[in-house]
């Protein structure tokens, strides 16, 4: 198996038992391996992956950090499933948990997930002449004409935990974003730049909110950011939980945050609207109480 020639590979990175054969991991490894390579790019993953299987290659020190991260991810990734796997052995003896301590459980593995996929992208991004697959891919390319280029970027917009493994997720989901409400109210992202402060900052807001709505709609549990999950978390808590009830509370999220989006669009289009008619000559004085006119804070 890619990057893993034992359980003890495994048992380095998860509570697993010995006795476990790692051709019993298969079914789940191969989810979690295109899920990797949807974000590093398949060039990328085989790069990491040969540098693993052909020892003692030339010692590269930064190479052996990318490996020891990207083990890190696969393992959570793949421990997740197996232990969804193993409930009905569980239940079956006398190590049957109670939900929340599944819950717990598979938490440890998301925050696992995240912070080494996000060590993993920050060093892949710090080395792009030794990584230049990654920077060829389409999904690091289109970063920049986004928006909103990167995690830290976004951070101050709406709070992802500065996680680049989050951000590289939703890049496709910020294309539609500009595509669908920035570019059809006359929005030109090329332009964006030197224009008024508290524009660009509506923007940006705009934007951040309805990826976010969109993330809750489109995105499993584990792909949304520590914030989001502990809101569902707790008030699935409150509640006899079922699955339809985490449907119907992602979907209140995206409600309320589709609706702060319109609320920054909406100053987004009063600007271009009085820049078009000539009377926003002065952007110093937007919220000046005489004008009728204040931007959302």
């Amino acid at each position: 198996m890619d990057f893993f020639n034992t359980i003890d590979d495994f048992r380095n990175y998860i509570a697993i038992p010995a006795s476990t054969q790692v051709v019993a991991l298969a079914s789940v490894f191969r989810p979690a391996k295109r899920k990797v390579q949807y974000i590093i790019g398949k060039a990328t993953y085989k790069q990491l992956l040969d540098h693993y299987t052909t020892p003692p290659g030339e010692d590269d020190a930064v190479l052996d950090e990318a490996l020891e991260y990207i083990q890190a991810v696969l393992a959570n990734m793949v421990h997740i499933d197996w232990f969804k796997q193993q409930a009905g052995q569980r239940n079956a003896s006398d190590k049957k948990l109670f939900k929340y301590q599944e819950d717990q459980a598979i938490e440890i593995n998301i925050t696992n997930i995240w912070s080494e996929m996000g060590q993993l992208i920050a060093l892949l991004e710090s080395d792009e002449e030794k990584f230049a697959d990654f920077a060829a891919t389409d999904i690091f390319k289109e970063r920049q004409k986004l928006v909103i280029k990167n995690a830290n970027e976004f951070e101050k917009s709406f709070g992802i935990d500065s996680s680049g493994y989050f951000f590289m997720r939703t890049v496709y989901l910020q294309k539609e974003v500009i595509t669908d409400m920035l570019e059809k109210r006359g929005v030109v992202v090329a332009d964006i730049e030197g224009e008024d402060d508290k524009y660009i900052y509506a923007i940006h807001k705009a934007v951040a909110y309805e990826v976010m709505s969109m993330a809750c709609r489109r995105f499993e549990y584990p792909e949304l950011p520590a914030s989001i999950r502990n809101d569902l978390a707790d008030e699935m808590r409150r509640r006899v939980y079922k699955s339809s009830q985490a449907t119907f509370l992602k979907e209140t999220l995206y409600q309320e945050f589709h609706n702060k989006a319109l609320e920054y669009l909406g100053d987004v289009e009063d600007y271009l609207q009085k820049q078009k008619s000539g009377s926003y000559a002065e952007p110093e004085d937007v919220n000046d109480e005489s004008n009728n006119f204040f931007f959302t804070t």
